[in-house]
């Protein structure tokens, strides 16, 4: 900003400031940033319990948000570096990350390029993660039907559910 309006000297205030106002402010600053990388709160986050020891409830409090919120942001820190990757590219929201940590390492870059490919809402990324939790060894026979069909397949407790693009797809089936 200082070179886009020429100025040759940048007005400055230095200050010496406890820690516990330097946590304050870092977490003021990352909340006010709407447009920050998620990731950038990870790392805050992160460091404020890790190496000054603050809770994740105090965290919560100054941040104006849920500690639910809290552990799932801090969360995001196990995710492997590939799906890091992208969400710093955005081509994966906070949201669709939140749920691929659920998945092993290994996994999480396979279902990241998936959601993108697909375009995959977070609701059909919630679905595909406990259709694999609880139907893994159906996994495939499932995405092969839904491939075939050109449907989708919801399963719940007690209901399965098919949802198809087209009115000549539900007519072909």
């Amino acid at each position: 900003i200082a070179k886009k309006l020429h100025l040759k000297t940048i007005p400055v205030v230095i200050r010496d400031i406890s820690d516990d106002i330097l946590i304050y402010l870092v977490l003021s600053r990352a909340t006010h940033k709407h447009h920050d990388n998620i990731l950038n709160k990870t790392y805050v986050f992160t460091i404020l319990t890790e190496e000054y020891n603050v809770s994740r409830k105090d965290i919560a409090m100054i941040s104006k948000i849920s500690i639910s919120q809290v552990n799932n942001i801090m969360r995001l820190k196990n995710l492997s570096s590939d799906v890091i990757s992208l969400i710093k590219k955005d081509r994966l929201s906070y949201g669709q990350a939140r749920v691929l940590v659920n998945f092993p390492k290994d996994k999480q870059i396979e279902h990241a390029k998936r959601i993108i490919d697909n375009n995959m809402s977070v609701h059909d990324i919630e679905n595909m993660a406990k259709r694999e939790k609880n139907y893994s060894h159906f996994v495939e026979d499932i995405e092969r039907f839904e491939e075939e069909n050109h449907v989708k397949i919801n399963i719940g407790r007690k209901t399965i559910s098919l949802k198809f693009k087209k009115i000549a797809d539900i007519k072909k089936f």
